[in-house]
């Protein structure tokens, strides 16, 4: 048997939305490919600890995590495989170009945490601390760090109708990957980081051939996965997603998954 890697995204994807764990049946459905022998990985914009949760709820076999939106790999139990990162510079520069009231620019830290700005939490950056399980947050206003200090990713949050009209210059579009990721998120990567990037690593590190490979996504830091490989979007998926994939499946709160696999793909 060729090994096969299936890569899963999380919110709308894995997990339907409102919901706090994934369904049984979609479970049932990724554990018979742990079973056959293949590789797992889930691919979110979250930190490795919001994925591993996730990820452990699995059957025992081949997983993997890519965090971050593609900017870091890693193994079932954190190791971490590769990683991209900015200087922390990226992170003020953006604090001072669209920090406001109603407003909230922050960062994904290695370190599993996040860097922010106090002396209130935004309720963004506290879904993000609850959500996935942070240890801690650095108040950038009462605590300095190094400025050599790395980070993963900085987030922009605002009002829906703000989001998609957020200025940025042309060089700011030309040095970063800026992609919309929900009404109102949007995330500023590594100018060459998406979620296709640790997909290509994994591949060849575990010797899949890139033609193997099977991503399932919903929206906008999905496109990358979705158009370089066979790409399935979810029912409830954003239109740029449909547009992207090989295959539409129903969606997440309907098995859209375990339909996928059984029905369309046809490999479980």
């Amino acid at each position: 048997m060729r090994r096969k890697l299936f890569v899963f995204d999380i919110d709308c994807t894995l997990l339907p939305l409102g919901y706090e764990k994934i369904p049984d049946n979609t479970v049932q459905a990724v554990n018979a490919l742990l079973k056959e022998g293949h590789v797992i990985a889930i691919n979110s914009g979250r930190p490795f600890g919001g994925i591993k949760p996730f990820l452990d709820t699995f059957c025992d076999g081949d997983k993997y995590a890519a965090a971050a939106n593609g900017a870091a790999l890693y193994t079932k139990n954190g190791a971490l495989i590769e990683q991209e990162t900015m200087p922390i510079s990226v992170l003020n520069y953006f604090k001072n170009r669209f920090m406001g009231e109603g407003k909230d620019v922050y960062a994904y830290a290695t370190d599993n945490s996040l860097y922010l700005y106090g002396p209130t939490i935004s309720t963004w950056a506290n879904w993000e601390i609850t959500a996935n399980g942070m240890p801690r947050y650095t108040d950038l206003n009462r605590e300095t760090v190094p400025s050599s200090t790395k980070i993963l990713k900085v987030m922009v949050c605002g009002p829906k109708e703000w989001i998609p009209l957020v200025p940025f210059t042309k060089e700011e579009r030309d040095n970063y990957h800026i992609v919309i990721t929900g009404d109102e998120y949007l995330e500023i990567l590594p100018r060459h980081v998406d979620k296709a990037e640790p997909i290509h690593a994994l591949c060849a590190k575990l010797g899949i051939r890139e033609d193997d490979v099977y991503c399932f996504g919903d929206s906008g830091n999905d496109i990358g996965m979705l158009s370089t490989f066979h790409g399935v979007a979810m029912g409830e998926s954003t239109p740029e997603a449909k547009k992207a994939a090989q295959y539409l499946t129903k969606p997440s709160y309907e098995n859209g998954i375990g339909y996928a696999l059984k029905e369309i793909l046809k490999v479980i």
